[in-house]
């Protein structure tokens, strides 16, 4: 699973420019923004990932698969780049 670090980030500095720094502290600040961040890409993958298999289309389906994998190979990893590129 892959997150788009740089929406993730400026949703935190969100958060923070809407924060009282005088009266919690940047650091205390900057820390509780990154996790809320963090954790609101979490349940937003965990949306995505939870659409019934049934809405799938035949690659997503097949990249799923793939994904879910224990041990992926080389070959594994080219047949994902193609279908990501679909």
């Amino acid at each position: 699973m892959t997150y788009d670090r740089s929406a993730i980030m400026r949703r935190a500095w969100e958060i923070i420019r809407k924060a009282d720094v005088a009266r919690f502290g940047l650091n205390v600040i900057k820390r509780n923004a990154l996790r809320a961040a963090w954790q609101e890409a979490k349940f937003a993958a965990e949306d995505a990932a939870a659409r019934p298999v049934a809405e799938l289309s035949a690659a997503e389906k097949e990249l799923v698969c793939i994904e879910n994998k224990n041990r992926q190979t080389d070959a594994d990893q080219r047949r994902m780049e193609e279908l990501r590129r679909i």
